[in-house]
């Protein structure tokens, strides 16, 4: 297949698959873990009014303007972590996922919306396919495997939904995890190749400044090493120490000039405590809530790879020859691509729970699914690529279905229907008051205005006088469910 050609089929899986999640972009951010594109739009937002350099760099969950300050919307869990101005942070992960969106936006001066976000992320994925069929390549010289891959991996349901309508931290992380799967494999072929160390360190680094994928990554590569220390390990040990290294000093010295080290630190083991065995929302025994958690998980394997249950026929199939991979390649790339992913399940199983993290197995299930199809003819293996390919678009429709209600019977407009009406009824200088209730993380981002929970109006006038306000505005539902308003002033 010529090069043309390949760029061809390239162009046309991935406009095909942006053809297909047309109907869901540009949505109201509502259902299926959108709550993390609010939360990162908000940022970004922040970012571009008040400027990245005001805030260091640091992910700020606080809008412009006296009213919404001192208000901790979904930032930290011990309330903390702000600064002296009133601004929240969000320290989850490193900030990274945050500065290359603002840095692509800014260079060619686009804002921050929801559509350009999900932009943004559509081009992370066409990136992320290409480095998909780029470790395919590394195993075997025809590109017709590597394109079956490719579109493979852009159609698996995780893929065309958490690399479109959902982005944080924790999905862009997958893009350099398949950027070092790459180089990693690059070292253990040519291991005298001066500049894959130098890559392999720079991945790490952007990896690490991303989110805490990294670690596992690196201990991956670590063990890996070890067992070829004089041949390419000392080496790559080197890169991924100094890159992860500089990428957690950079970060420790960012949050910690937040509000200081001993700040940032306890809320740093408080969030690695409840995403893994000390699940804060806890409702059943220590065993109890663990089960609990291993089932939610194999159920989000489950929905989001039921398209290569298709593969189980190949067993009854005669293949046409024994398969030409390098058993002992595949076996570096198996333990690259497993291991961190069931080290992070292991260590953070609570965090596990969100079902964006069975992204990270894509990598490992796109090129094992086209090796295992590289032993039978070609006829075979268009078939059953276009099996998964049809069957992944359908589970993508179930799950997030188009037009204006989910399969859930939620109305995607509620939130921002619920954001607008606060910036109609509430100007600049009031405080905003939500009462009884939970405020979602994307009521915020379309209101642009941080809200204040409260159990009743005698705790937001208390609050008024808190912070000096004079001026709060109190939304509430009425018995239909209706947003309502009252003017309240200490």
């Amino acid at each position: 297949m010529t090069l043309k050609r390949q760029i061809g089929w390239i162009t046309l899986i991935f406009i095909l698959s942006v053809l297909l999640r047309v109907p869901n972009l540009n949505r109201p951010l509502s259902k299926h873990h959108e709550f993390v594109t609010a939360i990162s739009l908000r940022v970004l937002q922040v970012w571009e009014h008040e400027g990245a350099i005001e805030h260091n760099f640091s992910p700020a969950m606080n809008y412009g303007g006296e009213a919404n300050k001192w208000i901790d919307n979904h930032a930290t869990s011990l309330h903390q972590l702000h600064d002296e101005k009133g601004n929240f942070y969000y320290t989850s992960h490193p900030p990274f996922a945050y500065i290359l969106p603002h840095a692509v936006f800014s260079v060619f001066q686009i804002s921050a919306t929801v559509l350009s976000l999900q932009v943004f992320h559509l081009a992370i994925h066409l990136l992320s396919s290409l480095l998909i069929f780029l470790i395919i390549k590394g195993f075997t010289s025809d590109r017709r495997l590597s394109i079956l891959g490719l579109a493979i991996y852009t159609f698996l349901p995780t893929t065309l939904w958490f690399q479109s309508n959902t982005y944080m931290s924790d999905m862009l992380v997958h893009f350099f995890f398949l950027g070092g799967i790459l180089i990693f494999l690059r070292v253990w072929k040519n291991p005298q190749k001066t500049s894959n160390y130098a890559l392999l360190g720079l991945m790490s680094f952007f990896m690490m400044y991303t989110s805490w994928l990294a670690v596992f990554f690196g201990i991956t590569v670590g063990v890996l090493s070890l067992f070829n220390w004089k041949k390419y390990g000392w080496r790559s040990i080197l890169a991924i120490l100094t890159g992860t290294s500089l990428g957690l000093i950079l970060m420790y010295i960012q949050y910690s000039s937040i509000a200081g080290s001993d700040v940032y630190i306890d809320q740093l083991f408080q969030r690695f405590a409840a995403r893994g065995s000390d699940s804060v929302e806890a409702t059943h025994s220590f065993w109890a809530e663990k089960g609990k958690e291993v089932g939610i998980l194999i159920f989000n394997y489950a929905v989001n790879y039921s398209p290569l249950l298709i593969l189980g026929a190949l067993f009854f199939i005669k293949g046409k020859s024994e398969s030409t991979v390098d058993k002992k390649q595949f076996r570096v790339f198996a333990i690259m691509s497993l291991l961190p992913i069931y080290m992070l399940h292991s260590l953070l199983l609570n965090y596990s729970g969100h079902d964006f993290t069975t992204l990270y197995l894509s990598c490992f299930v796109a090129i094992g699914s086209v090796l295992l199809l590289a032993k039978f003819s070609s006829r075979v293996q268009l078939i059953f690529t276009a099996g998964i390919v049809v069957l992944g678009i359908g589970n993508y429709y179930f799950v997030n279905r188009p037009g204006e209600i989910s399969q859930n019977g939620d109305h995607y407009a509620e939130f921002m229907e619920q954001g607008e009406f606060i910036r109609e009824v509430a100007s600049d200088d009031e405080v905003v008051f939500w009462l009884d209730g939970h405020i979602d993380p994307m009521t915020v981002v379309y209101a642009k205005r941080n809200i204040k929970e409260i159990p009743s109006p005698k705790e937001a006038r208390h609050w008024l006088m808190t912070v000096e306000s004079r001026k709060g505005v109190l939304i509430r539902k009425n018995a239909e469910g209706e947003l309502t308003y009252s003017r309240i002033a200490h």
